[in-house]
């Protein structure tokens, strides 16, 4: 352990780092007769500043120095000189402190903060000695040289726990500021990314011939995410090395190369290594690092900061996340100048990047935090740090789509909320109204050995139970007129009613299950989410229109509690967005399913419906439920007359949808979709366009198309309304048995 010393007690050294012709040294000195304590490299500076002390140990120091290789820096004191301190570098970090009357000698400026704000950055090859009168700087040859004394910006509290039990739970907690202090304003707007601070030539990077990234450790691991970023964004080729292994393999680089530094510190001796052994060969290299005056921002041609801030624990936490939030800057940057990505997939990849604050952020409802461990041999305990007291519920599920076994653990609150109802209620208007008074959901009594997957079911009149006229929403219609093709500036109005007609809006997939995937990276939970968004802004601007979204979020949702949820705000219709794939990828164009009680009318229809009915394996429902409501809803509840005025809305959506994309069939398809398995809502299923087809995933992809499929299904929904007002609503009566 530090510190060592020489063989008569007189010489004391510390060292980080690594001496690499220590055993070279230590038969050398044994043969001239020194004696070693410890197997450690170390003990050999101790030695040999023995070996060459005069009576001057700066002198001595120097000797010893240049015999010396590897990546190191070390402090020495002698019993002969108790006032003086002597300390030099190459390749490992060195800091001086200046207070007053009084110095510090640290690796990193932390160790002294609370002390001084005043440092001196010791370079390699450079010698520094500690005295009561103050500090000096020398050369290799004892040359005095000048040093820089710069001054630390740091918060004083930035070096303090915050509260927290360890500085390593405080960085944990910092993870979404540290993120979002990295990417921030390096996104001013929606399509590109500003990376001025990186002095590199813009041509250099979009002509680079190879990129290579170097780093230990958990910048290492960062690197690897980076990789993939470029190399998929980019299309240029990307190389990973662990640094310390880099210098000693003779690299091919050079001229036309980048190579990309990762260190947290700045002061990683391999990866500083790596850096200078690139430049030498004549590549260009950017330091990506979180500490500004560190020593590989100044072997660097640029930098890229990591802003995390100060990080004191030892395993890297927000430093790791902020290293991966600056390599997908940097991916991204290298596309936008390569012109690898059209503007779309950009503006899609910056609100993703924006989006990673919240989605590090602690706001999960229920849980704080997780801890794993092993409990006993062959048992594994998993522990949840609750928020609030819960209803959990486990379950198994099977291997199912792209998941193999998985255990799920569901938690409900207490008394369950629901956010549409939610939503509603905060909404003065007729619907929250009905969902007040009518369709409140209500809890039950828990059993004695499980809790309910789903929450629970909405209070319904028992059979044979009707309504007082009195309760009965007052409806007035106009009489019915035959429609002619709309507009989306002459538009017939609707019969007016004095409370709006009600539209619910299903997202397809989500959470787990993310649907159908094009080849070049869109995903169908994504592309139907952002076309159900446009579809509710737009019936919203309709004056006798609300639209409710049973999916606001990339979570799963049941097929089960999609109905469920149509039926609890006592919904007018239903709509489910789609864009699946198909087993060859020029199919395309839009589709209109709906329900049938007898069988599908095209293969096609039917195996649309069996994958999109996977669903819940894939998201994970517990079909072992003892919940009459629920178990009745997954049955064919469908009526005969409710099923006909899905098919006429889906012909009035179909009519509209060939006027934007080509339709795969002119007639609405059926088949037995659990999805629309309302027993009385008109509900549709809209295959937007097929993202197995390349030309179609680029459509999907769009905003402007996602804007015209959103348009034309509100038209849709408008011819189908005005031949077909709403009926009155009341209290349903369901019979169970």
């Amino acid at each position: 352990a530090h510190p060592h010393n020489d063989c008569s007690n007189s010489v004391h050294i510390v060292l980080n780092g690594i001496i690499e012709n220590h055993a070279q040294l230590r038969h050398e000195l044994e043969d001239e007769g020194h004696h070693f304590s410890s197997e450690t490299d170390a003990e050999i500076v101790a030695h040999l500043i023995e070996k060459h002390y005069e009576g001057d140990l700066a002198s001595a120091a120097r000797t010893a120095f240049a015999e010396l290789r590897g990546h190191y820096a070390f402090a020495a004191m002698h019993i002969d000189h108790e006032h003086s301190l002597v300390a030099a570098r190459h390749e490992c970090p060195l800091i001086i402190g200046l207070g007053e009357g009084e110095s510090f000698l640290a690796s990193a400026i932390p160790a002294f903060l609370r002390e001084t704000r005043s440092v001196v950055q010791i370079d390699d090859g450079q010698m520094v000695t500690l005295t009561p009168g103050g500090v000096s700087v020398t050369d290799l040859d004892g040359n005095p040289l000048e040093h820089v004394v710069e001054e630390v910006l740091w918060d004083e509290d930035a070096a303090e726990k915050g509260g927290f039990e360890t500085f390593m739970l405080k960085e944990i907690h910092e993870q979404a500021d540290a993120v979002a202090e990295t990417i921030t304003d390096r996104l001013p707007g929606d399509f590109g990314v500003d990376l001025s601070e990186v002095t590199l030539d813009p041509e250099f990077i979009a002509g680079v011939r190879r990129i290579v990234i170097v780093a230990c450790g958990t910048s290492y691991h960062a690197g690897l995410v980076g990789r993939y970023a470029i190399e998929q964004w980019a299309r240029v080729p990307v190389e990973m090395d662990i640094a310390s292994e880099y210098r000693y393999r003779n690299p091919v680089v050079g001229p036309g190369d980048l190579v990309v530094g990762i260190t947290q510190s700045g002061e990683t001796a391999d990866t500083l290594a790596a850096m200078r052994l690139a430049r030498d060969a004549g590549a260009k290299v950017l330091a990506v690092t979180n500490i500004m005056g560190s020593q590989a921002t100044r072997d660097a041609d640029a930098v890229l900061y990591t802003r995390a801030g100060l990080e004191i624990g030892v395993a890297a936490t927000k430093t790791f996340l902020a290293q991966m939030a600056a390599m997908y800057l940097l991916g991204l940057r290298v596309a936008e100048l390569r012109e690898t990505l059209p503007p779309e997939r950009i503006a899609e990849l910056v609100a993703e990047l924006k989006a990673l604050p919240a989605k590090v952020a602690d706001t999960d409802p229920y849980i704080r935090s997780v801890r794993v461990a092993v409990n006993r041999p062959g048992v594994v305990r998993i522990v949840f740090d609750l928020k609030a007291e819960v209803r959990p519920f486990v379950f198994p599920l099977a291997p199912a789509g792209e998941y193999q076994h998985r255990l799920v653990l569901d938690l409900y609150p207490l008394k369950p909320v629901d956010p549409l109802m939610a939503l509603l209620q905060r909404d003065p208007d007729p619907i929250s109204e009905m969902s007040r008074g009518k369709v409140e959901p209500a809890a039950p009594p828990l059993p004695v050995q499980a809790t309910p997957i789903l929450p629970s079911p909405p209070t319904v009149a028992a059979a044979g139970e009707s309504a007082s006229p009195k309760d009965l929403p007052v409806v007035k219609l106009e009489p019915r007129e035959k429609v002619a093709k709309l507009s989306v500036t002459e538009r017939k109005p609707l019969p007016k009613v004095e409370r709006p007609v009600i539209v619910a809006i299903d997202a397809g997939h989500g959470g787990e299950d993310p649907g159908a995937r094009g080849r070049h990276g869109a995903v169908e939970k994504d592309v139907t989410l952002a076309i159900a968004r446009k579809l509710k802004a737009r019936i919203d601007q309709e004056p006798n229109m609300r639209a409710v979204l049973v999916r606001d979020g990339d979570y799963y949702v049941p097929l089960a509690t999609r109905v469920e949820k149509s039926r609890r705000v006592s919904a007018d219709l239903f709509v489910s967005i789609h864009a699946d794939a198909w087993i060859r990828p020029d199919a395309r164009g839009s589709s209109v399913f709906a329900l049938s009680e007898r069988g599908a009318t095209s293969t096609a229809a039917r195996l649309v419906a069996q994958r999109e009915n996977a669903s819940d394996l894939i998201g994970g429902v517990n079909f072992g439920v003892k919940d009459p409501v629920l178990a009745r809803t997954l049955l064919d509840l469908s009526l005969t007359a409710t099923i006909n005025d899905s098919l006429k809305l889906g012909r009035a959506v179909l009519q509209e949808l060939g006027e934007v994309n080509t339709l795969h069939k002119h007639a609405v398809e059926q088949a037995g979709f659990a999805v629309l398995k309302a027993p009385d809502i008109p509900s549709i299923l809209v295959e937007t366009a097929f993202l197995s087809n390349p030309e179609e995933e680029k459509k999907l992809k769009d905003p402007a198309y996602q804007d015209r499929m959103a348009n034309a299904i509100v038209l849709g929904l408008r011819r189908y309304l005005s031949a077909n007002p709403p009926l009155a609503r009341a209290t349903r009566t369901i019979s169970v048995k």
